[in-house]
């Protein structure tokens, strides 16, 4: 965020999303899964 000569500011908003899953299951065993999605 900054100021520009005509005294405006502009900004960005950026989102970040965490997903995370984690199952442990005696047959299929131990799975984990994480990401992160970032939009701008």
């Amino acid at each position: 965020v900054g100021p520009d000569n005509d005294g405006t500011a502009h900004y960005s908003l950026t989102s970040t999303i965490m997903l995370s899953l984690t199952t442990s299951d005696k047959s299929a065993g131990s799975f984990k899964l994480s990401g992160s999605i970032t939009r701008q």
